[in-house]
């Protein structure tokens, strides 16, 4: 019974996640790497989120811009290193459709604080200290594989065909 209520239950907001959904401003740093049947990458990003937008760039290991993507809440903008831009309300489906694969940006911008978005029915589970340990939301899968100073650390976020491991080098505010 415990388990159950505990896979229902939501974890509270961390400090800089309630921070930003109110107004102000987080950033993160860090590797990223998506594996898709023969589609792969592997490179770093930055994620600044800020008065409802988020901007990200994805970088190769070089530090060589791949993309930039700007969310809010009513478009996504997608621009790569040879200038092309492209908008649409679908983040997930603007990404898939000029990186090759999809990036559940509207997810990840809760799960990143190891928060499942509000909008979806969501299973949460706990580690042993407290901590969120998976989340199962969307089709989607998020693994909290390590927390530094209780901010997620390592992720892995998946489904079926694609798998997204984020490493965190840097929280900031």
């Amino acid at each position: 019974m415990v388990l159950l209520l505990s896979a229902c239950a939501h974890a509270p907001l961390p400090p800089e996640a309630s921070a930003t959904r109110a107004g102000q401003s987080l950033s993160l740093s860090g590797r990223v790497s998506v594996h898709q049947q023969e589609k792969n990458f592997s490179g770093q990003f930055q994620w600044v989120a800020s008065n409802g937008v988020d901007d990200i760039l994805l970088s190769d290991p070089l530090g060589q811009g791949v993309a930039k993507i700007m969310r809010t809440a009513q478009e996504t903008m997608l621009q790569l290193p040879d200038g092309r831009r492209e908008t649409a309300p679908d983040a997930d489906a603007l990404t898939e459709k000029l990186l090759g694969f999809r990036l559940p940006l509207g997810g990840m911008s809760y799960w990143i604080s190891a928060r499942p978005a509000p909008s979806t029915p969501n299973q949460l589970a706990y580690d042993k200290d407290g901590q969120v340990e998976r989340i199962q939301q969307d089709g989607w899968k998020i693994e909290y594989l390590s927390y530094a100073e209780e901010r997620p650390k390592k992720l892995l976020i998946s489904r079926p065909d694609l798998e997204i491991k984020l490493i965190v080098d840097h929280w900031g505010k």
